[in-house]
């Protein structure tokens, strides 16, 4: 469209001045050909030039935009593509981060649950243990009373009335009271204070101790029971009594002091001691 439009000015503008010149002669005539015509020639001319490059200048220039749009387009498409997988791999990482919380929350509630539940039962079992202790405790403070000692046949050589594994002490118990008690037949007591003593603290004593060294085993009193009892090693190594007495007075205290030194004598290796009126 361009290129007719300067083709039909350059048509018009030639017959305009050819026109004028016809009416011209001359040095006239010469002027305006080189002052008008040519000139004219020369710009319609490049007029052209400028038309036509104008012209394939725009269809490069077309061709150019139409390449960069599809280059463009292309760029588009694959940034699209890359923004979608993009996103997949997102969608799949968060997806896979959500199960492996949730494992990880599952694991964690399951181990919680199963320290507690052994905690627990690590509990129950403790106190079962504390409490069997408990009794055994129980039941061998019970049957350290009424001690027997036995030689290798089972015959009882002895009996302790209380023992003190822990202290090593032998506690006899001995009944004192009415020895002053007059008997109507005699006229007198019937027992002194120091036969009393001489019997239950220096004889009995004495045949104990010598038993004691000699006896095998132990065992408990009446039901014969040898389970959770003192070992008659335990006892053989026990050197101390004390006479737990029910009366007291002036008599049975002399007369039993007088027993214990006569024991001290016999077995210097032993302490002996007694409390009086403790019943």
């Amino acid at each position: 469209m361009k290129e007719v439009a300067v083709m039909a000015t350059e048509k018009s503008a030639k017959e305009l001045a050819y026109k004028t010149g016809e009416r011209l002669t001359g040095k006239t005539k010469e002027f305006i050909e080189k002052t008008v015509i040519k000139p004219l020639e020369e710009w319609l001319s490049l007029n052209r030039s400028l038309a036509v490059a104008t012209e394939g200048g725009g269809r490069v220039q077309a061709q150019y935009m139409m390449r960069d749009t599809a280059k463009n387009a292309v760029k588009r498409e694959v940034a699209g593509e890359a923004v979608e997988k993009t996103g997949k791999e997102v969608a799949e990482g968060v997806a896979e981060n959500a199960v492996k919380k949730e494992v990880a929350e599952e694991t964690t509630e399951k181990l919680a649950k199963d320290a507690v539940e052994k905690t627990t039962d690590d509990i129950a079992k403790t106190a079962i243990e504390i409490n069997k202790r408990s009794n055994d405790i129980k039941d061998i403070d019970k049957l350290n009373k009424e001690i027997e000692i036995i030689d290798s046949k089972g015959k009882c050589l002895g009996e302790f009335d209380e023992i003190d594994i822990s202290n090593k002490i032998f506690y006899e118990d001995k009944t004192a009271k009415g020895l002053n008690i007059i008997n109507p037949r005699t006229g007198k007591p019937s027992q002194t204070p120091q036969e009393f003593a001489d019997k239950q603290i220096y004889t009995k004593t004495k045949n104990r101790i010598n038993n004691l060294l000699n006896s095998t085993g132990t065992r408990q009193a009446k039901t014969n029971i040898i389970d959770n009892v003192p070992d008659i090693k335990e006892l053989q190594e026990i050197k101390t009594f004390v006479f737990r007495l029910d009366g007291d007075g002036t008599e049975l205290r002399k007369a039993v002091q007088k027993s214990i030194q006569k024991l001290k004598l016999e077995f210097p290796d032993y302490i002996f001691e007694a409390v009086f009126g403790n019943h």
